[in-house]
């Protein structure tokens, strides 16, 4: 267990809401004796370590709880780890319901909604959680597996902008090539000949090449692709036009391309520190987990599996159990 994880007999002496934002962060601190404070604190290394500075000074050796609405961020970033300092992030809608209990507490502003913050906590923290970080080879592992899904949903977007401006000057290409699992020699084409102008003159040879490069080797289907680009009509024949688009259909290929290998990278790390996990085996040997599950999995269970205490509460947390079903009385 992580040492700043605080236990009934140890006292807090700070009580801390934070509104955080990108470029500075409200703070409202409630020292024991219910003294109540506010202040402003910039998003920058060098502020933020003055004011934990000045807030263990304050705490004079005591626990300093602080409460936000985020799990993870640079603000938790540059205060996890931090020797006495007990993090309590909570659901954004938590605060809502807090804030509505209050008389004209329906009006939002980030200094009040520090406050209320703060209150909360120290209303409430006998009955609340501390959070605690999963150990290293999990956050290595979760931010892999998240850093992935942003790479593979930027080059969702990347595929889409591409159709998009195709189907405005260079509608063949995508009825010979634009099935998703022809992306490589729809970008190969596309690289080469990103004017369809261009891809109608091109030698036949280095087209049959680039088809076989990329797995179309049946003479009779390179033989279609060829009569299809020879003999389909152009769009248009407007320069204006095409010379443009051809440059962004360029551009947007390379993009694509490059995301193509960075995501392989993430995969052959991921792979990796699966494998390093300790872990790993418990999460492999499920039902249906494969190599891009089975490791999104174990970052969701996380390290810190004791915050539930029962298999139930596990359910709730995943979604599978989220109310519990009533048994109607049946009639006599």
């Amino acid at each position: 267990m992580n040492d700043n994880s605080p236990t009934l007999n140890q006292s807090i002496a700070l009580f801390v809401g934070i509104d955080w934002a990108d470029q500075k962060h409200d703070c409202h601190i409630i020292d024991s004796q219910g003294r109540e404070s506010a202040m402003e604190l910039p998003h920058t290394p060098e502020a933020i370590n003055q004011w934990i500075a000045k807030m263990t000074e304050k705490a004079k050796g005591g626990k300093i709880a602080i409460m936000l609405e985020q799990s993870k961020g640079p603000l938790i970033h540059a205060l996890m780890f931090r020797q006495n300092i007990v993090l309590y992030p909570i659901n954004p809608k938590q605060l809502s319901r807090y804030r509505e209990s209050y008389p004209g507490g329906d009006g939002k502003s980030d200094p009040t909604d520090a406050m209320y913050l703060a209150r909360l906590l120290r209303e409430r923290i006998e009955t609340l959680k501390a959070w605690l970080p999963d150990d290293e080879q999990t956050r290595l592992l979760n931010r892999l597996c998240e850093q992935r899904r942003f790479i593979v949903g930027s080059q969702t977007k990347l595929r889409q902008q591409l159709i998009s401006v195709l189907k405005q000057y260079f509608p063949v290409v995508l009825e010979l090539f634009g099935k998703s699992h022809q992306l490589d020699l729809l970008l190969a084409v596309l690289k080469r000949w990103p004017d369809p102008r261009q891809l109608r003159r091109a030698d036949r040879r280095l087209i049959v090449r680039v088809l076989r490069e990329h797995g179309v080797r049946n003479e009779e289907r390179q033989k279609e692709a060829l009569d299809a680009i020879r003999s389909s009509p152009l769009l248009c024949d407007d320069s204006a036009l095409i010379t443009p688009m051809s440059m962004t259909v360029k551009h947007l290929a390379q993009q694509i391309e490059g995301s193509i290998k960075t995501i392989e990278q993430f995969d052959q790390q991921i792979s990796e520190s699966f494998k390093a996990h300790g872990d790993a085996h418990l999460f492999s040997s499920l039902r249906g987990a494969g190599p891009a599950l089975a490791p999104r999995l174990l970052c969701a269970f996380g390290s810190q599996r004791d915050r539930w205490s029962d298999a139930d509460e596990l359910a709730s947390f995943s979604g599978i159990a989220p109310i519990t079903r009533l048994e109607l009385p049946t009639k006599s």
